[in-house]
């Protein structure tokens, strides 16, 4: 086993045990082999990583005596990863064969310190959708790519990949991730772009995004977490202006939450009443002058009528699905 490998991938599981396998497997078939693999059972009772997982060099298991979720595993890999390069795959999903390949290649290639790429989503085995994906036509500095960040033109997370990260993910945020990854990219000097979704998000009712819950009010606060980044790296005013349009996007994002929801609930109408008392139509005017037309049209018909939004939003939803079979 390298003690140096060129890439170090983080599987996060809890409570996995049973599914982790196919995650793994996917790491493992990858088309470079110079990499290693951390397994890290993020405080199982019920369904641990089982210590017979795998017997390949490549993989290191590691148990958490308790839970600490999500951010508590970043940290931990971070702490005992020895790659040069990092990525985080969740222990339901799976990576394409050349994706540690591609992504290293166009890193190694511009001399990055991220590689950005689009994100496939799957439902019942079928990929339903793949993230927003508006990247330039090449490399550009970590302030410019923060910029299109806020603006929606492309995602992130950590299911990328990140040169030597030294963000210490914020362990009492569901979506740290979220600020994890702004702060990375504010730090970058170069950013470099993929344009195949080798990354395949399973969207299931456990997934943090395939059903509504309380911690979805975590995602406008981190508006506020990431301002101070947004301060630092633009200054007054683009960085209140970048706030306005953060907000437009998280606002989408909630709205959309809410739509995926189909029974009804306390929960769903306080997303609804909170979405409804921040939209507006100089918000939609906004959202066309950016581009943003889908988004205009979810908040179009959201102003006119929650219901007629959540028919329309299901029936889109279902015309990709039959679409993707």
């Amino acid at each position: 086993m390298n003690d140096k490998p060129r890439v170090s991938v983080v599987i996060a599981a809890y409570e996995a045990g049973s599914v982790v396998g196919t995650a793994l497997q996917s790491v493992l078939d990858q088309t470079m082999e110079d990499f290693e693999v951390l397994v890290i059972d993020d405080g199982s009772t019920k369904d641990p990583v089982p210590s017979d997982l795998s017997s390949d060099p490549r993989v290191r298991l590691e148990w958490k005596p308790e839970n600490g979720g999500h951010p508590s595993v970043t940290n931990w890999g971070l702490d005992r990863a020895r790659g040069e390069w990092m990525t985080w795959v969740d222990a339901d999903d799976q990576i394409a064969p050349r994706f540690l390949e591609v992504m290293l290649d166009a890193g190694e290639a511009a001399g990055a310190d991220i590689v950005v790429a689009p994100t496939a989503y799957v439902r019942d085995g079928h990929q339903v959708g793949v993230s927003p994906w508006d990247p330039p036509e090449g490399p550009i500095s970590g302030d410019e790519a923060l910029r299109r960040a806020i603006h929606g033109e492309f995602p992130l997370s950590q299911h990328i990949l990140y040169r030597r990260p030294v963000t210490r993910a914020d362990e009492g945020l569901v979506y740290a991730d979220y600020l994890f990854a702004r702060e990375e990219l504010s730090r970058a000097g170069t950013v470099a772009f993929t344009d195949e979704p080798y990354y395949r998000y399973v969207i299931h009712s456990d997934s943090v995004t395939g059903s509504l819950r309380e911690s979805i009010f975590d995602l406008p606060a981190l508006v506020d977490m990431v301002q101070p980044v947004l301060v630092r790296t633009f200054g007054e005013p683009e960085a209140s202006e970048l706030r306005t349009v953060h907000e437009r996007h998280v606002v989408t994002h909630l709205l959309h939450a809410a739509a995926r929801e189909k029974t009804d609930s306390p929960l769903r109408r306080r997303v609804r009443a909170w979405c409804r008392s921040r939209m507006s139509v100089a918000g939609v005017r906004a959202l066309l002058a950016e581009g943003h037309r889908s988004e205009a049209a979810s908040w179009s018909l959201a102003l006119v009528s929650m219901p007629l939004h959540q028919a329309a939003y299901g029936a889109y939803d279902r015309v990709k699905d039959l679409r993707r079979r």
